[in-house]
């Protein structure tokens, strides 16, 4: 039987094609999002506000309890963009909820069975913007604790046999707004392919990846060099 590979915001074009491609690795995916997929070669989708703490912790935790989870890529997220004297304190915990809080609670369903299977794979979608970006106060803070999160699982998690990483891509279309991108400087050289995020992102989940803790990029396309943010 195909080992399970859960895909938080799966319904977005980044988790689409970071589901496309696991499912192509030979996978069972499983999509987790608030919205139905757009897409037809997935088996499973869990229709999920991951807002919600308690039907988070709880719907993940039943589907993982008797099934073989050996990948998990955390790919939700939203964005509240404001300047830092607007961000409401309500926007700032919406953010933080869903993009950090969320992860953790998926991590924490999915890591028993990836002990008593003996292998796990974490990877963490964060962004250039955790090292700062203007309208992205909540954004921001958000994507540098997961940075920060992810580096502590994965030293606690590696005497289990669990790698834990996290990648930071720039703007990625076609759902993020070009027009949000040109209101920011500097301007990326080129907004970054989501089927070029899904090939960086599967590395990770591979059986042997490297064991660093978190990776971001020099450049916005996810495809270039990265520089190590683990050490």
């Amino acid at each position: 039987m195909s080992d399970f590979a859960i895909v938080t915001g799966g319904a977005g074009s980044i988790g689409t094609a970071i589901a496309e491609r696991l499912t192509n690795d030979g996978f069972r995916v499983v999509t987790v999002d608030r919205d139905e997929p757009r897409h037809s070669f997935l088996s499973d989708h869990v229709s999920l506000d991951l807002a919600d703490a308690t039907a988070t912790s709880e719907t993940l935790g039943a589907f993982c309890r008797d099934r073989r989870v050996t990948r998990l890529v955390n790919g939700a997220g939203i964005v509240r963009p404001a300047r830092f004297d607007d961000t409401t304190a309500e926007d700032f915990d919406l953010v933080q909820q869903v993009n950090v809080r969320s992860a953790m609670l998926a991590a924490q369903a999915a890591v028993p069975s990836m002990r008593r299977a003996g292998i796990g794979r974490i990877v963490s979608i964060s962004s250039r913007a955790a090292l700062g970006k203007e309208l992205r106060t909540a954004y921001s803070a958000s994507k540098a604790a997961l940075l920060g999160m992810t580096k502590t699982m994965a030293l606690e998690l590696a005497r289990d046999g669990i790698t834990v990483n996290a990648i930071g891509p720039g703007p990625t279309g076609p759902s993020c707004s070009r027009r949000r991108t040109r209101r920011i400087r500097p301007r990326p050289r080129r907004l970054s392919k989501a089927s070029r995020l899904a090939s960086s992102g599967s590395r990770p989940t591979s059986p042997m990846p490297s064991p660093t803790s978190s990776r971001m990029p020099r450049a916005s396309s996810p495809a270039r060099r990265f520089m190590s943010a683990a050490g």
